[in-house]
């Protein structure tokens, strides 16, 4: 499988596909745990 020849243009689309759902996992992370602060203390 060759990677590396891939244009920089999809890559960074790729990286901010990533970082975008990534950010998204933390604030519904984060959501959650505030929701619940009161059972856990």
């Amino acid at each position: 499988m060759t990677v590396p020849m891939m244009s920089a243009k999809r890559w960074e689309d790729m990286l901010v596909e990533l970082a975008d759902s990534l950010f998204e996992f933390i604030k519904s992370l984060f959501d959650y745990l505030i929701l619940h602060l009161d059972s856990f203390l």
